[in-house]
């Protein structure tokens, strides 16, 4: 049952499609309108121009864009499609391309090295220069000694032998080894030799014997042989950058008639005869007009049509709503006036979802400072955790994160020019 409910909803917004064709004529489809907002430049934040100016020059709007890029960069990628500002349609009129010079700088610290003859810092100090030259990377430069680290650090020992020996003689009873000590002060015995003393009164017997010991031991030792004095230098290098392009691309603006809209692809619309644009700058088809008894029951008629197809429209769209099948696609800006306080709409711009970024127009409203952003509670879904990037004056002035309460209601963050004096500034839902 549930499912039949569906399909009969899901099936009113088609119904008032065919209500609708049956009561205008077929020429009354007249085209949709773009709304008149200006193309992304591109997805990158890199490519935002240095400066941008909009004057009336001689009696023709003017606008002029300047980037600086490297030689890499498409000039197309900066070039936007013809769009409306102001009340006036902009096309590109030239583009000059000029080579320029950045001279870029850094601080640099390089070691320094050189053999030294001994281990003694006043011998070798001369060794070191006062400056040496830096050429890295295409930066170029001098480098100054900084003496506080200088130092001699050793590059190298040589062992060396030496034997120490101690000789004791010693007088014993017997010639008995083990009565003369093995060790002596730590050295090892390393030779013994005997030899008789006395003898027993007339005899050759010896009555006593004189033992000398010699005790040894060599010993190897490592001794620093060669050093190096080393050293910091410091300073700040230069890089001459040859590789940027400067480009001025300069739009030249055309009043938007009366009767004239901008369409899709950035040409004027003629409005055709039995059509009006709507508040939202869409084109809509007028009443219908007829004569005598038949003119008046094709009105009646008309008007029980459409009212027939405003009420099923409406149930539908009140559906679509409910269900998040129906919701604007556009963010809307709206500037608050400096001196009532109030806000009016002043912008819709469509938000790509991959690279979120839009232009604040401020010659719509150029005494305003503070401005909202309002989108759909699907939209704000969609773009949930996206970073959308605002400039104005050729300048990143917001980088606001769409973080939605819910799913149900619509989601607004403000943006304040005053407060952009040192960079974008980070805003939260409202």
């Amino acid at each position: 049952m549930h499912g039949k409910i569906c399909k009969k909803l899901a099936a009113f917004p088609l119904i008032c499609l065919l209500l609708m064709a049956a009561i205008v004529p077929c020429s009354a489809a007249g085209p949709d309108s773009g709304g008149g907002e200006p193309v992304s430049l591109t997805s990158s934040a890199d490519l935002v121009p240095v400066e941008r100016s909009a004057n009336n020059i001689n009696g023709e709007m003017t606008i002029v864009e300047v980037f600086d890029v490297s030689a890499s960069v498409d000039p197309d990628d900066l070039v936007k499609p013809n769009f409306a500002q102001s009340g006036y349609l902009y096309s590109m009129d030239s583009i000059v391309k000029n080579s320029f010079t950045d001279m870029k700088e850094k601080d640099v610290t390089q070691e320094y090295e050189a053999p030294a003859d001994s281990k003694e810092l006043a011998d070798n100090i001369d060794k070191l220069p006062p400056s040496i030259p830096y050429s890295e990377d295409n930066y170029v430069g001098t480098l100054y000694l900084n003496p506080q680290t200088i130092e001699v650090v050793v590059t190298g020992q040589t062992p060396k032998t030496n034997t120490r020996s101690v000789t004791k003689t010693f007088t014993t009873e017997y010639n008995d080894p083990s009565q003369i000590p093995a060790t002596m002060n730590g050295l090892p015995r390393t030779s013994l030799t005997w030899a008789e003393a006395s003898y027993y009164e007339g005899s050759s017997i010896p009555s006593s014997y004189t033992a000398t010991a010699v005790y040894s031991k060599r010993t190897t030792t490592n001794v620093d042989s060669a050093w190096k004095v080393v050293a910091t230098y410091q300073g700040t290098v230069q890089f001459e950058d040859t590789d940027n392009i400067r480009y001025t691309v300069t739009y030249k603006g055309t009043e938007i008639p009366e009767n004239c809209i901008v369409g899709d692809d950035g040409n004027l619309v003629q409005i055709p005869d039995g059509y009006v644009v709507d508040a939202a700058g869409n084109m809509v088809p007028v009443e219908v007009k007829g004569s005598g008894v038949g003119g008046i029951l094709l009105r009646g008629a008309v008007v029980l049509l459409i009212a027939a197809a405003a009420i099923l429209a409406t149930l539908a769209v009140l559906y679509a709503i409910k269900h998040g099948y129906f919701a604007s696609r556009k963010l809307v800006i709206q500037a608050q006036d400096f001196d009532s306080g109030n806000y009016t709409t002043i912008q819709k711009v469509r938000l790509k979802k991959k690279a979120p970024n839009f232009e604040l127009d401020t010659l719509k409203s150029p005494s305003s400072r503070h401005f909202l952003c309002e989108m759909s509670a699907i939209m704000a879904k969609n773009f949930r955790g996206k970073i959308i990037n605002v400039t104005a004056d050729g300048q990143v002035v917001c980088k606001h994160q769409v973080e939605p309460i819910n799913d149900t209601d619509k989601y607004v963050f403000s943006i304040d020019l005053e407060a952009v004096e040192s960079g974008p500034i980070d805003t939260f839902a409202l």
